[in-house]
């Protein structure tokens, strides 16, 4: 058996039993409970409870954001090669909500630590290069209208996006986005955007320095590196195989101190996968 085959996350399941020289127990599988602090599909996209039986407790998290269909199909392949790549209006707000929620970050903490944004729409590796220069001009333009004081834009968004999903539920402290603009620039002058695929030169490496990253990529992002601090995701990536889906998925995981923050932005589709997902993994359990 190969390597990859036994790295999806349904390995133990989708083995044959019968073979005593594979990895299948001989005893038992037993499923270890989840932890209150992990995010998992279920937290992320799991169905909507009802009116009548939510609670504040059981409410379903608040933290996926539908790209519309036009906006999916501007990023297609199709488009890039005739048109080239563009910080569409949802690209637009990620890029955004990664600068305001690592700025929340940093005044809770009184310190920068590692955040990052994921920005995949394509495998391809030449559009993802091009994706560079688009998303640092985008960057540097918030940070002047930062400058001069042009901040509506970012304070509409981060009252909308803090009611949606509170800071207290979580436990944690809410953060005023006076508080947030007063560590905004820093972060955006700290910013670095970079591609990590085969023929990127400037790869993404986590030091003792403590980055703020916005990654463009493909396979190399979404199957064996991890994003650390991940905050923001804009993924359009999509796949016929849900256990590479599942690996894809690199917003799953401990977001302590920052469980209120992370968001992803995807298409209703991939939505729709991955609650699916959320039910196989419920009923396999």
């Amino acid at each position: 058996r190969r390597s990859s085959d036994l790295a999806t996350p349904f390995a133990n399941v989708l083995v044959n039993p019968s073979d005593v020289n594979d990895i299948y127990p001989r005893s038992f599988v037993y499923s270890l409970r989840k932890p209150e602090t992990y995010f998992g599909s279920r937290e992320l996209f799991g169905q909507q409870v009802s009116e009548d039986e939510a609670t504040a407790d059981d409410a379903p998290h608040d933290m996926i954001r539908i790209v519309p269909h036009d906006e999916a199909d501007r990023h297609s392949l199709k488009n890039l090669l005739a048109l080239g790549p563009d910080v569409t209006p949802a690209l637009a707000d990620a890029i955004r909500w990664f600068l305001l929620a690592t700025a929340a970050r940093r005044f809770r903490s009184g310190a920068p630590s590692h955040s990052s944004m994921l920005v995949h729409i394509t495998m391809r590796v030449d559009p993802q290069l091009e994706y560079l220069d688009p998303i640092r001009a985008f960057v540097k333009l918030l940070g002047v209208e930062v400058a001069d004081g042009e901040t509506e834009s970012l304070r509409e968004l981060w009252e909308e996006e803090t009611e949606r999903e509170p800071a207290t539920r979580f436990g944690l402290q809410t953060v005023a986005f006076d508080d947030v603009l007063s560590v905004l620039p820093k972060v955006i002058d700290e910013v670095k955007v970079l591609a990590d695929n085969g023929r990127s030169t400037d790869r993404l490496v986590y030091g003792d320095e403590p980055a703020t990253v916005i990654a463009v990529g493909g396979n190399t992002l979404s199957r064996g590196l991890t994003l650390e601090g991940l905050v923001s995701s804009y993924f359009l990536r999509s796949s016929s195989q849900y256990d590479s889906l599942l690996q894809m998925g690199r917003w799953f995981g401990y977001r302590p101190g920052y469980g209120d923050l992370p968001r992803i932005w995807t298409t209703q589709q991939l939505a729709d996968d991955f609650e699916f997902l959320a039910e196989v993994e419920d009923a396999i359990r």
